[in-house]
């Protein structure tokens, strides 16, 4: 019990901070952005295993925002803000990759303040948020003590069979930390309104003795 409320005592600190809320109240103003850039990368083809075209956009974006944006063998697309202590390695993550086949009409539908289309939602509202969150982290001037890692990566579902976050945390993920655990924090967010949104935050422990295999799941 006493986990729980010392991380409940945490999430209500870091929520009532000034950088928190800076940053929520920059991501709130940039909803506009955030939809056209939604849109934008909707109409790019990215069925699972063929993210090649989206990836690349991707990688472009976030360059614009004035990041370094690594692209692997894969084609996951990420950035590093270097850490200023010895804080815990923690990687953001969306994805590119959608269930619908290559040849699928991917063309918006606006009905009042709801837009219809295939991936609309999942992951291409989570692969904006994300380059919101840049925005904001820069706009606040954010600095992580340890190493965060935003980005997108590939092959998250079915027939993906998450070979995106297994290629990284076998090859790329060494890179950037000597600590044998990861936090990975996986954000879908689905905008029916845009005036309500649901989250989604999926929290999966990592242990780089057994890569890309969960050593715990915690949902909230």
């Amino acid at each position: 019990m006493s986990n729980r409320v010392d991380m409940d005592l945490a999430v209500k600190r870091v929520r009532e901070s000034k950088v928190y809320l800076e940053a929520a109240a920059f991501m709130k103003a940039d909803e506009r952005h955030t939809i056209d850039q939604q849109l934008e990368l909707v109409q790019i083809p990215s069925y699972s295993n063929h993210e090649e075209l989206r990836a690349k956009r991707f990688q472009e974006l976030m360059q614009a925002e004035g990041y370094e944006a690594y692209m692997d063998e894969v084609c996951n697309v990420y950035t590093v803000i270097p850490g200023s202590g010895d804080g815990p390695t923690v990687y953001i993550s969306a994805h590119l990759d959608t269930v619908f086949p290559m040849d699928t009409k991917l063309e918006p539908r606006f009905e009042g303040t709801k837009i219809f289309c295939p991936g609309i939602a999942d992951d291409t509202r989570g692969c904006a948020e994300i380059l919101s969150l840049l925005r904001a982290i820069r706009h606040v001037g954010i600095k992580p003590v340890g190493n965060l890692i935003i980005g997108a990566n590939v092959g998250e579902e079915g027939l993906g069979d998450l070979r995106g976050m297994r290629h990284f945390f076998q090859k790329d993920g060494k890179k950037w930390t000597h600590s044998s655990h990861w936090m990975e924090l996986t954000l879908e967010i689905v905008s029916a309104l845009l005036t309500a949104q649901r989250v989604r935050f999926a929290i999966r422990l990592h242990s780089m003795v057994r890569a890309a295999i969960p050593t715990g799941i915690m949902a909230v």
